[in-house]
């Protein structure tokens, strides 16, 4: 597994963190120790991001950040050649 695929994995794993938890604050929303876990999960993930996207391409549009539109410039998930 390349460094870039490794990053992606860890993004994914954080997002389904994340939605788990948000589901979990909707019902308990005065937890304080899940809304710390979610804050810092959410640092975490956004600072992974921000990693993949300034060496590879962003993941989803709004991660666009060049003065070109690059979303559409890189090659998408099933055009990209696995060793």
């Amino acid at each position: 597994m390349t460094e870039n695929e490794s990053l992606k994995r860890q993004i994914k794993e954080l997002e389904f963190a994340l939605v788990e938890l948000n589901l979990f604050l909707d019902s308990h929303p005065y937890c304080v120790e899940a809304l710390q876990y979610f804050k810092e999960l959410t640092a975490k993930h956004d600072m992974l991001v921000t990693q993949y996207e300034e060496s590879c391409a962003p993941l989803i549009a709004r991660g666009n950040r060049g003065e070109r539109w690059d979303w559409v410039m890189t090659p998408w998930p099933w055009e990209l050649v696995r060793n």
